[in-house]
């Protein structure tokens, strides 16, 4: 929050400071003026008024994305809860929670309503929004409607205000605090791009001469073994960026060439594609098992994996998903909800 002032003192000031606010707002969000979403959600923008706590002198946040298109605000949104039980793992549990105050970073489009923003920003999110990212022209085929607007994500990388930003999805379930990924070496060492003239292609924007992306892959199945199998695809619903304007020009570049990767799987397919490992900017991956495994089973919770990465809620999963990770979601929604109904009463 802004350190209140005496009105008296530096008037000129503290309005010069108002206005270069705005134009950060619309120049990092691009909020439309007339959008009453946007403009009821400034009171809420922390992001750009407070010092980001530092962790090895780097600036760092933990971001997710919220684009649920439940208008009903009386119909059940499994996505708005589940932003929910991942603000409160990541901010108030006494296991899950930042050691270091690392605030969550919610980006949420125009369609989300501000009922769901004003109680995650109650329960202690920080609420950025974002315009969707799309393609100029409309080229893209999802392979479920719920991934139309998974490039909005990478809106993260223009909040230059960070040094690091972890992102993880919202169906996400925890075991134990996250703030110890910061000081791995694979998030602490950036990587200096390379230049084989066979991987840069004319049609794309200039690559940034450094960056730093480290993520992790999918892991195929919930039969896997543990520790998981590395494989080539990123996955997209859990990685560690350095923001960076240039980067972002380059996505989206990229994101404007029909069919430069297949878009099945949208953002990940994007950027496995920009990241691939024969080319300038291969990604990194952070161990397997250690930090994140999706398609979760109980191997990977007895073998202590931070976060594991499924929709719990979905009945559509019973027929493989395992009961172990569904039991401790279900519980940790409970933990949530109590938690809430005890600080309101």
């Amino acid at each position: 929050m802004i350190t209140p002032v005496k009105i008296r003192a530096n008037q000129l000031t503290i309005v010069a400071a108002t206005v270069s606010a705005c134009i950060l707002l619309f120049t990092f969000f691009k909020i439309a003026p007339h959008s009453p979403s946007a403009a009821s959600s400034i009171s809420t923008q922390i992001p750009l008024f407070t010092a980001p706590p530092v962790r090895n002198g780097l600036k760092v946040a933990y971001a997710s994305f919220l684009s649920t298109r439940v208008t009903n605000e009386s119909e059940y949104d499994p996505y708005f809860t589940a932003s929910r039980v991942l603000a409160y793992q990541l901010l108030h549990h006494p296991v899950t929670k930042t050691r270091d105050n690392i605030p969550l970073l919610i980006l949420v489009p125009p369609h989300v309503s501000e009922h769901k923003r004003k109680i995650l920003a109650s329960e202690g999110a920080q609420i950025v929004p974002v315009d969707l990212l799309l393609p100029d022209t409309p080229w893209l085929s999802p392979a479920t409607d719920r991934y139309d607007d998974q490039f909005t994500k990478l809106r993260l990388f223009g909040l230059e205000q960070y040094d690091r930003i972890l992102y993880v999805d919202n169906d996400m379930l925890l075991t134990r605090c996250l703030d110890p990924i910061f000081d791995e070496p694979a998030v602490m060492e950036v990587q200096t791009t390379g230049a084989d003239p066979a991987s840069i292609e004319s049609d794309e924007a200039p690559l940034p001469s450094t960056y730093l992306f480290t993520g992790v892959s999918d892991t195929g199945g919930g039969d896997h073994p543990f520790p998981p199998v590395e494989g080539d695809d990123i996955n997209g619903g859990f990685f560690l960026l350095r923001p960076d304007r240039a980067l972002l020009a380059y996505y989206k570049s990229v994101l404007n060439i029909p069919n430069r990767f297949p878009s099945v799987f949208m953002e990940q397919s994007m950027l496995t594609y920009a990241h691939r490992r024969d080319g300038n900017m291969p990604w990194r991956a952070f161990e397997m098992g250690k930090w994140n495994t999706n398609w979760p089973n109980e191997k990977d919770v007895e073998g202590g994996t931070a976060t594991l990465h499924d929709k719990f809620w979905d009945s559509l999963n019973k027929d493989w998903i395992d009961r172990k990770p569904v039991e401790m979601w279900w519980r940790m929604q409970g933990q949530m909800e109590g938690f809430w109904q005890g600080k309101r009463e």
